[in-house]
């Protein structure tokens, strides 16, 4: 129960957090402090994928930026706040500011008034907290908002058909590799677990008075994954990030970047990460498999004309 019990707080601190990035026109507030996270890249295109809670001139959404050709962020749809693209490129799945788990096609986009399939509708106080895809045909999500245990776990809605199915049972934050053959998923926050051809195997287990992890996610080959850990910096009495990888094959845990999280793959196999600059924003930072060449290639100032 401490795991799903934790992750519906984050839920519910997620949904609180999305009412409070409004824009004008809005019923609430507009957020003073703008920032980014919930990033995913596809194996396609350079674009990565990113919330950003929206300010008094931008609506809150999921946004995508050319890595590469830069220029100003493009909004995909409004009113979302976790999206995943499917390693196909071509579609994206992402969670409404109500909780509801739907689907877009990336060829033609009307941000605003998307044309979108509800995959599933677990809203309106929340529910899924993470989604990520299994292949190009598989969505993983976590179900949190129920009243008993027997329905917190992972969930794998097909698509087209959008059967599903509960495929992990207290699991969350799941994520597979590009070809869907393997999960990865934390459970009770600090145990970091494998899923390949029905066998479970467990990678990391940290002490219940460690940093938990959070949002892991597989590298397209499945050999390594990338996560980052939350603490409490008592000195500062502030939350603090750092982002990790881990190797499959060896057991190492690699030390990345220092205030990141959110971190995601690229298709080069480097890892882009939202990083907290000051109390004021947030960035998009990208760094390679060993933490080394740490570069911004994001910030809040672009998303208005210099």
């Amino acid at each position: 129960m401490a795991n799903a019990t934790a992750v519906i707080i984050a839920a519910g601190l997620a949904i609180v957090a999305c009412k409070d990035k409004s824009v004008p026109g809005d019923d609430l507030p507009p957020r003073l402090i703008p920032y980014m996270e919930y990033l995913s890249t596809s194996t396609v295109d350079d674009y990565v994928y990113f919330f950003f809670g929206g300010d008094t001139v931008f609506a809150g959404g999921i946004y995508r930026y050319d890595v590469v050709s830069g220029g100003q962020p493009e909004l995909v749809v409004a009113r979302a706040f976790a999206a995943a693209v499917s390693p196909c490129g071509d579609q994206l799945a992402y969670i409404s500011y109500f909780g509801e788990l739907c689907l877009i096609g990336l060829d033609t986009l009307n941000p605003d008034q998307p044309d979108f399939t509800l995959l599933a509708p677990v809203g309106p106080v929340g529910g899924a907290t993470s989604v990520r895809w299994r292949g190009c045909d598989r969505v993983l999500f976590d179900y949190a908002a129920c009243e008993q245990d027997s329905c917190y776990g992972v969930y794998e809605i097909a698509v087209p058909s959008l059967e599903s199915k509960l495929l992990i049972r207290s699991g969350g934050t799941a994520a597979s590799d590009a070809r869907g053959a393997a999960i990865v998923y934390v459970s009770d926050a600090f145990t970091l677990n494998l899923q390949h051809d029905g066998q479970i195997d467990t990678l990391l287990h940290f002490h219940p008075n460690d940093r938990p992890i959070s949002f892991p996610l597989l590298s397209q080959a499945g050999d390594k994954i990338a996560y980052h850990r939350v603490w409490v910096d008592t000195a500062e009495h502030r939350m603090r990030y750092d982002g990790e990888v881990f190797e499959i094959a060896t057991g190492e845990i690699r030390h990345v970047a220092d205030g990141a999280t959110f971190l995601t793959w690229t298709r080069d196999r480097r890892i882009l990460y939202s990083g907290l600059d000051s109390v004021k924003f947030r960035e998009i930072w990208m760094t390679d498999e060993n933490g080394t060449g740490h570069e911004q290639v994001l910030e809040y100032d672009d998303f208005y004309e210099r």
